[in-house]
């Protein structure tokens, strides 16, 4: 979608409203200053361009994500999530199958901050993708850590997992041994996701660790569990995988550990996706093959 932004803005905060919320499982917002998206749309002769869990490309950068439940919320005056003059948005949108045809026409809002304003956001992310959960597991607990390489400032967490996720917390753990309290779902609903908004900003010192632990029930007592009788799970796009994640929305005191953080936070991203690269492949050439001529259920 061409912004026809004619200079840089800051984005103070973003609405989604979805056009068939019957089947519109989540959104996710980018925006593009390559072109490499309007390429893919090119080449697809339906509206936009199909693709499983990515935008298929590096990005320029995101404007966030809405769920089920989700509500535009700004932030604070004078700040904003960057967002460059001439780029195109580039809208993921996860849709699910409720067994008839629908339309969609989704609509978002930009909620600009004043040109004045200089003082951006970014976010950052807790994740590992290393996640097994073995089939029959009542309370599978998975761990994940992010280390911060500046004082940082955060304004929300939006905790993301699948249908086999039970708990989910995050904490603080600072360099003089105390801690922060982040986030702690006891109860995860997959069917309500939103972004949660601190009262006040928590800032954390440099060296800070933000650890997530995570709990999922992949047995058979389950009833959203979408496999019976329970398998392997591992992490993955699909609905019927599972994932593991915790996003702040965060700033910093000083454009110097501004751009630190944002590099911080780009190489962490990169590494996820490698290892997740390697795992799929590892995966795939460890995968039993069909011979010509046979049915899987032929096969023992």
């Amino acid at each position: 979608i061409p912004t026809g932004l004619t200079e840089d803005r800051l984005v103070n905060a973003v609405e989604f409203r979805p056009g068939a919320p019957e089947v519109v499982h989540h959104s996710i917002t980018y925006f593009d200053t390559t072109g490499r998206g309007r390429e893919l749309d090119a080449e697809d002769s339906q509206p936009g361009y199909s693709r499983l869990g990515s935008p298929g490309f590096a990005v320029s950068g995101s404007l966030g994500g809405w769920g089920p439940g989700g509500q535009a919320r700004r932030l604070p005056a004078g700040m904003g999530r960057p967002l460059a003059k001439d780029s195109d948005l580039i809208v993921q949108i996860h849709y699910h199958p409720i067994g008839r045809s629908l339309s969609d026409q989704s609509r978002i809002g930009l909620y600009f901050a004043p040109r004045s304003a200089t003082h951006q956001t970014t976010e950052i992310m807790v994740a590992d993708v290393d996640l097994s959960i073995p089939a029959g597991a009542t309370r599978h607990h998975h761990h994940a850590e992010n280390e911060l390489p500046v004082d940082t400032i955060l304004f929300d967490a939006t905790p993301h997992m699948h249908v086999l996720g039970k708990e989910i917390k995050a904490v603080a753990y600072l360099p003089d041994g105390s801690t922060v309290p982040l986030i702690w779902i006891r109860e995860w609903d997959f069917y309500w996701q939103d972004s949660y908004v601190y009262a006040a900003p928590v800032t954390l010192p440099k060296g800070t660790r933000i650890t997530l632990d995570c709990w999922f029930d992949n047995s058979s007592e389950n009833p959203l569990n979408p496999n019976s009788p329970p398998r392997d799970v591992h992490w993955g796009d699909f609905s019927t995988d599972e994932m593991a994640i915790c996003y702040f929305q965060v700033t910093t005191k000083t454009w110097d550990d501004y751009v630190t953080l944002n590099r911080h936070s780009t190489k962490y991203f990169a590494d996820l996706w490698q290892r997740y690269q390697d795992r799929s492949s590892e995966a795939a050439n460890n995968s039993i093959a069909v011979p010509s001529g046979s049915t899987e259920s032929e096969m023992p």
